[in-house]
């Protein structure tokens, strides 16, 4: 069982499997409408690093602010898929504008969801498996579907049989 508590929700998708797999997950994300109602407002701001693989610094109002992307936790330096990881979100997001949804500030790093041509970035990182599904935001169930289905056809980390997921990594360093 994953320590992130996520094992039990993906064999349940993983279980009810294809089209019935998308439809539930269709549903629960209807449900979770009233929360896009209520988010933060957004913001556009430009890329100008790519500090690993979920972390970047955006250039916002002639300041420079650090960001973790919410809901995923990549591969550390060190780890396996850490340099693809971060090519992966090079690639998607340096020195593009990006729209910015906050959900988070601490002090030095703001935790935020990032969207490019309205593509949820943490999503496409989770989806080519180069990031995993962080257990506090399991309330995201497209990122969890999506972490199955990486899970399911080996995507990126998923290569490995039992890929160290990164908190768990750090941990031990």
């Amino acid at each position: 069982m994953l320590e992130n508590g996520l094992d039990r929700f993906e064999r349940i998708l993983v279980w009810v499997g294809g089209r019935w797999g998308v439809l539930l997950v269709g549903v629960i994300s209807c449900w979770m409408v009233n929360d896009a109602l209520s988010m933060p407002p957004s913001y556009q701001a430009k890329v100008s690093r790519v500090v690993d693989g979920d972390t970047v610094e955006i250039e916002y109002r002639k300041k420079y602010i650090m960001l973790n992307l919410a809901g995923v936790d990549a591969p550390e330096k060190g780890q396996f898929y850490a340099l693809n990881a971060r090519g992966l979100l090079s690639q998607w997001v340096k020195g593009k504008y990006v729209t910015v949804i906050e959900v988070e500030s601490r002090s030095e790093v703001v935790v935020a969801r990032l969207y490019v041509n309205g593509r949820d970035v943490a999503g496409s990182l989770v989806s080519s498996g180069a990031a995993w599904v962080v257990a506090s935001s399991n309330k995201n169930i497209d990122l969890i579907a999506l972490q199955v289905q990486a899970k399911i056809k080996r995507k990126g980390v998923w290569q490995k049989e039992n890929p160290v997921p990164p908190w768990q990594w750090r941990e031990k360093q």
